[in-house]
């Protein structure tokens, strides 16, 4: 803090502070020392602007960013059990098609398609795994945005549900 009780940024302690605001530390500066960084630094406009302020200060407490850039990785994981590549064509897919053509063969007399040559309900069983999977993902992806979620509620609006939700997703234990 300068002679005027403003705090400077100090990029040693405080994280890199760049053009799009206060460095990746200041999460673990307290509120006050947070805010005070927040209202020196210069933005076009305030993205607290529209946010629950009770739930944007639970978060503040309980809500770790890094739970966000897991959930890019749980896209990851999905796009790589979903995406076709030019290559090497979707796993996930080809299998899908190798039990409706092992299906077609055995339930419609297509005799003209050729039968797949492992067992139809291993298949079966092998595509529903990869369904969890995509489907375990996509759940972690839900469980990280939303307490996020919550800032749309107006103020005043908000529940003693919502802040516990806040404080429960903490640990994941979102049920929805």
């Amino acid at each position: 803090m300068d002679k005027n009780g403003k705090a400077r940024h100090q990029e040693s302690s405080v994280g890199c502070a760049g053009r799009d605001g206060p460095g990746l530390l200041v999460s673990h500066l307290s509120k006050s020392l947070r805010r005070a960084i927040w209202s020196e630094h210069k933005v076009k406009r305030d993205i607290r602007e529209g946010l629950n302020k009770k739930i944007l200060e639970e978060l503040e407490e309980s809500y770790s960013t890094t739970r966000i850039s897991d959930a890019v990785d749980q896209l990851d994981k999905i796009r790589g059990l979903v995406e076709t590549r030019i290559d090497e064509g979707c796993e996930l897919r080809e299998r899908l098609f190798q039990l409706w053509n092992g299906m077609s063969y055995l339930l419609n007399g297509n005799f003209g398609m050729n039968p797949p040559d492992e067992n139809l309900a291993d298949l079966a069983h092998d595509i529903e795994d990869q369904m969890f999977e995509i489907i375990e993902a996509a759940e972690a992806i839900r469980a990280a945005i939303e307490p996020i979620l919550l800032l749309s509620i107006e103020d005043g609006e908000e529940t003693e549900e919502d802040l516990e939700e806040v404080h429960r997703s903490r640990s994941g234990e979102l049920d929805w």
